[in-house]
């Protein structure tokens, strides 16, 4: 039995072919990320069109509630942190 010889590579022009293949998909993945960038910004904007923004009342109330609740809890801290501060100086001292 006597086995065919292949004919002998061309690896030269292969290697062109290999490397025009991969410019190809390098460059339709560049512009699948490009549209799909565009495409997010897009999206973005339509759904903050979507959102139902609190008015300019509503923001100042809550920023007022928070500004007190800060003040109140800083306030209480403080109390705590004197007496027991207050507290070891007895002890300590």
């Amino acid at each position: 039995m006597e086995t065919e010889r292949l004919p002998d590579i061309d690896r030269k022009n292969i290697s062109k072919k290999s490397k025009a293949k991969d410019n190809k998909k390098a460059d339709a993945k560049k512009d699948k990320a490009k549209k799909s960038r565009s495409n997010y910004a897009k999206e973005v904007v339509a759904e903050l069109k979507k959102v139902s923004w609190p008015s300019k009342q509503d923001v100042v109330k809550s920023t007022g509630v928070v500004v007190a609740i800060v003040l109140a809890l800083g306030l209480i801290v403080g109390a705590f942190d004197y007496l027991f501060g207050a507290l070891i100086g007895l002890i300590v001292g």
